[in-house]
């Protein structure tokens, strides 16, 4: 009785061994054929492969040279044109143009390198921006962006920290080793699988069978460069921070940002009050001087001088008195009587979010020296007090 169990128990478990063998032949086949008998992409395919969106080459009006401001940025750039090895991320609070830099370094890159491979009688096409957001990376589009980069092209990641570590750690071999690891290729859409088998056919990736089916390692061109732009380093994944080189955007000085705004609306004439108030009431960051004039629409009215009135108008339009805000004014008036408050306590009462607060609200307070920041919470200085009490009593 007990040999015929065992018999019976030994039958079944060949049973389903042979299912399973089985199964994994058919996945194999079907991964091998999906690689080797799927049409030649097009180039227009291969751009078009994934929904993140893919930037042409933008010709802008000026060069690295011409960036107002960020010296010591601008040089490291400009040092490192050609290091093959140079991933750099550009950080700083919003508004202050960390794009429009990187993206004059990508372009300038482009250029130089396509005007030195002509130079050497080396025919190499003229490298492309292809630029995403770091929350918008999942495992499966990733490697659809990786393949679809071509010789001299550079993905540009806007908000690099929301990559989450599972992305990060795939980034980590294309910075590195111009590689990516363990792709399963049946999970792409139709367009991404052929330029699998492109590829592939190539020599540009290898494959490996695994209980899964094959996987693929996937070589990316040497001439590559990964960047990216960050408002919160601290939030980016450590591994994928070691590997890049950051670069901090400082403050803008007075002088540069009566260039910047005279030369980014170079259409309109300023008159001198105008333009100070515009300067004096932007924190120091390009992006709100911008608001400033864009409130007041002086493209639709035809203005051809701005004056002290519309900058007085455009400033009652946005809330700001003083430099600052209404949520900041509203911020100083909260911890005032009630110092020391908690963070998460002055998001609620203010009604914005945690990173909000402390990207946008707090840096201006802080390097005024008018709040202090402790482990018990936020707190405000005697010189805070002091401001408070001789240009916002009574406003906010």
């Amino acid at each position: 009785m007990e040999l015929i169990i065992v018999i019976i128990v030994t039958g079944l478990f060949l049973l389903m061994l042979i299912i399973n063998i089985r199964a994994s032949n058919q996945r194999q086949k079907q991964t091998i054929d999906m690689i080797t008998n799927s049409k030649e992409p097009t180039n227009e395919q291969i751009k078009t492969t994934t929904k993140l969106q893919v930037t042409k080459r933008i010709e802008f009006p000026y060069i690295l040279d011409d960036y107002i401001g960020q010296q010591l940025a601008r040089s490291v750039l400009k040092l490192n044109l050609f290091n093959k090895k140079f991933s750099p991320v550009i950080y700083s609070k919003p508004g202050m143009g960390k794009s429009l830099l990187l993206e004059l370094f990508c372009i300038e890159r482009n250029r130089h390198l396509f005007a030195e491979n002509q130079k050497n009688n080396i025919n190499n096409r003229l490298g492309e921006i292809v630029r995403t957001e770091g929350g918008s990376l999942s495992l499966y589009n990733t490697a659809e962006l990786v393949m679809c980069l071509e010789e001299n092209d550079i993905l540009f990641i806007d908000e690099i920290h929301r990559m989450s570590m599972p992305i990060a750690e795939r980034f980590l071999s294309v910075i590195q080793d111009k590689m990516m690891f363990g792709i399963d290729p049946r999970n792409f859409m139709t367009k991404a699988k052929e330029l699998i088998r492109d590829k592939y056919l190539e020599g540009l990736m290898s494959g490996r069978i695994t209980k899964r089916g094959v996987l693929i390692d996937i070589q990316i061109p040497d001439s590559i460069m990964i960047c990216g732009a960050t408002t919160e380093l601290g939030m980016m994944p450590k591994p994928l921070l070691d590997r890049m080189f950051p670069i901090r955007l400082t403050n803008y000085s007075i002088e540069e940002m009566h260039e910047l705004v005279l030369k980014t609306y170079h259409k309109f004439q300023f008159e001198p009050h105008a333009l100070d108030l515009i300067v004096t009431n932007s924190q120091f960051i390009p992006r709100l001087a911008k608001r400033m004039i864009v409130a007041i629409n002086p493209e639709q009215k035809n203005l051809k001088t701005i004056t002290t009135s519309d900058i007085e108008q455009s400033l009652k339009f946005l809330e700001i008195y003083k430099g600052l805000s209404y949520t900041q004014r509203k911020y100083l008036s909260f911890i005032y009587s009630e110092s020391p408050v908690g963070r998460k306590t002055i998001s609620d009462y203010l009604g914005i979010a945690l990173s909000e607060l402390d990207n946008v609200v707090e840096p201006w307070l802080k390097e005024n020296g008018w709040i202090k920041i402790s482990s018990r919470g936020r707190s405000i200085t005697t010189i805070g007090k002091e401001f408070v009490d001789k240009e916002l009593l009574g406003i906010i």
